[in-house]
């Protein structure tokens, strides 16, 4: 009976003692790593608008389409596609104007904004695309975005190197230690990041441009990741 007793007090031994081992708390090492790359943009979208205002609506409305019907069909012969070509607003309202004197709001005319984007798939043809809006009277252009085709193939060069960068971390971060790591336990990736657009805005307003000159500069893009290692 006694050698029972004392059997099964070993037992409860070696289970107390792996629940303990178990209940032990896992050491690991957390990073986060950053990559990036930079590219030349090899293409471009820019937003134009036409305001017109007349006593007459119809007027109005004939005029604002006679000047965007002009550049479009220009855009086409300098050879922008009739797909890039993407109306993103047609505002048509009664326009008045507030005088002080009579204390009232004053009738100014029928207004009409037509708001489009133009994508530009040949960095080359900005500028030209810019002069004909100058000189088919486009009234209004809030920027030149330039952006990259090749986004996923560059953020993907991104995350490699955020990835590499995290590893170096990690490896630093285990040698002060004293630890040894192997390949990390868990990789997140820290929010997905396609190339920013890099929007170019004129000081000067289209309908005083003599001709359009753009430098489209580089691009960076960035890539995060968070990484962990047990030891």
């Amino acid at each position: 009976m006694k050698k029972l007793i004392a059997s099964l007090f070993i037992v409860l031994l070696m289970i107390s003692g792996v629940a303990c081992a178990q209940e032990e708390p896992q050491r690991v090492i957390t990073v986060s790593g950053a990559g990036e790359v930079s590219a030349v943009p090899d293409q471009a979208s820019v937003n134009f608008s036409v305001d017109t205002v007349n006593k007459n609506a119809q007027n109005a409305v004939d005029e604002n389409n006679a000047i965007v019907s002009k550049f479009k069909a220009t855009l086409l012969d300098i050879g922008i596609e009739g797909k890039d070509i993407k109306t993103t607003s047609y505002n048509f309202f009664k326009d008045y104007d507030y005088s002080s004197e009579k204390g009232e709001r004053i009738f100014v005319g029928y207004r009409l904004v037509n708001s489009f984007e133009v994508k530009i798939d040949e960095i080359d043809d900005v500028a030209a695309v810019l002069n004909k809006a100058v000189e088919n009277g486009i009234t209004g252009m809030n920027g030149v975005h330039f952006s990259v085709s090749n986004r996923e193939e560059l953020y993907n060069e991104a995350l490699k190197k955020a990835v590499a960068n995290g590893s170096q971390k990690a490896e630093s971060l285990a040698q002060a230690l004293g630890a040894t790591i192997k390949s990390p336990a868990r990789v997140v990736e820290s929010g997905y990041a396609v190339p920013i657009e890099r929007a170019v805005y004129m000081e000067k307003s289209v309908a005083a441009m003599d001709s359009a000159v753009i430098s489209e500069g580089e691009l960076t893009i960035k890539a995060s990741v968070t990484m962990e290692y047990t030891y």
